[in-house]
């Protein structure tokens, strides 16, 4: 009977172990772009939505308006944004679940802004490897600076198209990252994280193992300087709460719950308490299936005027200055 017992749990562990080596977390998120500007960053999703399946010919179509670009954006006969000049703009393509038949293939499409064909700079995909749904998903990231800068439209169309007669493809939606400088804004420190890596505890059976993927924000902060910090990541097909946001020592559990619509979340949180010198996070995956794509951490400055010892400084130079106006009267 035990023979019986140990031989069907290593039957299982055969089984198992190929799957859960592969769930756990491979590829970490990467720093795209970490420095210090006077400006904003804007992330929008616009009118993005969960696509149906995608077959050859099959076009996705999201716009971003003049209000999801705020305060970027020029409006006819309104100064808002004049001095706002465009650091760099990325448009992110969330895509998942492509594969021909019953077998994981790579997406081929086109990618249009603006009637501007458009190619990913940067691909980063997924692939576990394992059965029953060995279906790859993917972030692809595009430089898109050029034809934002170079343009005045109120409206921004992204169109996908599948060119493959064989393959199917998914679309969990398009985001646009906008970084901007202006003089008039305070100080900024910011990391853009990018990556893709599919998470699933589902598939981790009989194993004491996380699932979870990480990112480093490297660099020392020294907190006394830091008014703000506020920490996006986004998360395609995160939508049943069963997952777990780390930022150094602070955890939140059920972070992402398919907001703003299922197969994707995008959580924005204030972490400012939360900060250290050097910073990190993790993202856990307690049963739900999803794939995290991006983070980033922006720390807002404190103006001059708010940093210890300014203030007293200031006193200290006005009294030398009455002091002197006074010993030059005495002497005339």
């Amino acid at each position: 009977m035990t023979r019986h017992i140990l031989g069907v749990i290593l039957a299982l562990s055969i089984l198992i172990l190929p799957v859960s080596a592969e769930y756990t977390g491979d590829n970490p998120l990467a720093i795209y772009k970490h420095e210090k500007i006077h400006g904003d960053l804007i992330y929008t999703i616009g009118d993005s939505r969960y696509s149906n399946e995608l077959s050859f010919g099959d076009t996705y179509v999201v716009n971003y308006s003049a209000n999801d670009l705020y305060p970027f954006s020029k409006k006819k006969g309104s100064n808002r944004g004049e001095k706002n000049n465009i650091k760099f703009a990325r448009l992110y393509l969330y895509w998942v679940w492509s594969h021909n038949g019953s077998q994981g293939a790579y997406p081929e499409m086109d990618v249009l802004l603006n009637r501007f064909a458009i190619a990913p700079e940067k691909e980063y995909t997924d692939r576990k490897g394992s059965e029953p749904f060995d279906y790859p998903s993917g972030t692809y990231a595009f430089d898109v600076t050029s034809i934002l800068k170079g343009s005045r439209d109120n409206l921004y169309t992204v169109v996908v198209k599948n060119i493959n007669k064989n393959n199917v493809f998914f679309l969990n939606g398009i985001g646009l990252l906008l970084v901007y400088e202006n003089p008039d804004n305070p100080e900024i420190e910011y990391w853009i994280g990018e990556g893709c890596d599919i998470l699933s505890a589902k598939d981790i059976i009989l194993q004491n193992k996380e699932v979870t993927t990480s990112m480093s924000f490297e660099g020392a902060v020294d907190k006394s300087k830091i008014k703000s910090a506020t920490l996006w990541t986004i998360v395609p097909s995160g939508d049943k709460g069963k997952n777990e946001l780390q930022f150094n020592n602070k955890n939140w559990k059920n972070v992402y719950k398919g907001e703003p619509y299922n197969d994707l979340a995008i959580d924005k949180r204030d972490v400012t308490n939360y900060l250290t010198e050097n910073n990190f996070i993790k993202i856990k995956d307690t049963g739900d299936y999803m794939t995290p794509s991006n983070a980033f951490l922006v720390l807002e400055y404190k103006s001059a005027e708010s940093t210890p010892g300014f203030g007293i400084g200031y006193a200290i130079l006005g009294f030398l200055l009455v002091a002197l106006m006074w010993l030059g009267k005495k002497k005339a």
